[in-house]
């Protein structure tokens, strides 16, 4: 079978704009343990989680840092690196 070029493009656009959801739900991989709740709950936790540590460290628990504010402080985080 022999793929256009326009073809190619089309494949191409939508493989970029797919996320982990489409690349690991049960119908794609035909795995029933749904990989990317997996992916979605194991972030949260490890967020979380570092959110937790950052916002009880001495360093800066003593200037009144809660989680929501590490939590938004990781938000510019990834914005940024996007």
């Amino acid at each position: 079978m022999k793929i256009t070029k326009r073809q190619l493009k089309r494949i191409i656009r939508k493989t970029l704009r797919e996320g982990a959801y489409e690349k690991l739900n049960a119908d794609v991989t035909g795995d029933s343990s749904n990989l990317d709740q997996e992916l979605y709950f194991d972030l949260a936790q490890e967020v979380e989680a570092l959110c937790e540590k950052y916002a009880t460290d001495p360093r800066f628990a003593q200037y009144g840092i809660t989680d929501a504010d590490v939590l938004e402080e990781l938000k510019n985080v990834i914005r940024e690196i996007e």
